[in-house]
């Protein structure tokens, strides 16, 4: 039986709606996950099946994991930044990641922040040269 056409699209919403999905302990989005980790390439190809770039961490994180509070990262942007992965960073942007945005419960700064934090200064020149906002006028 081959599948008709509103069979096709409640399957591409539901695969939108897994690839956003908040997911595990930390209520990560794929993408997020990927980003904290440094996967350039599986960033890429989520992306590119659709996922959000700013989507962020879920407010209700495990609270019983003792550095849930630390693990968060807000956006797959801030998670990038965080770690220094500046093409990770560079991708979320060129896809329309909100460089200025916090996370989702604001206990997290913007991702030049987060960045200059972490000593991470290819990547604040970077998200500077891309339009951050200075950090004390945020």
């Amino acid at each position: 039986m081959e599948p008709n056409d509103s069979t096709l699209k409640a399957l591409d919403v539901s695969f939108r709606d897994a690839l956003n999905a908040q997911c595990g302990r930390l209520r990560r989005t794929p993408v997020q996950a990927a980003a904290a980790c440094g996967h350039l390439y599986v960033v890429r190809n989520l992306l590119g099946k659709g996922a959000n770039p700013n989507v962020k961490s879920a407010k209700g994180a495990d609270q019983n994991i003792k550095s849930a509070k630390e693990c968060e990262a807000g956006s797959p942007l801030i998670a990038a930044a965080k770690g220094g992965y500046k093409d990770i960073v560079d991708l979320l942007l060129q896809n329309g990641a909100e460089i200025n945005a916090t996370s989702a419960d604001g206990s997290r700064g913007h991702a030049v922040c987060e960045a200059a934090r972490r000593g991470e200064v290819e990547v604040v020149k970077l998200l500077i040269s891309a339009g951050a906002r200075d950090v004390d006028a945020a």
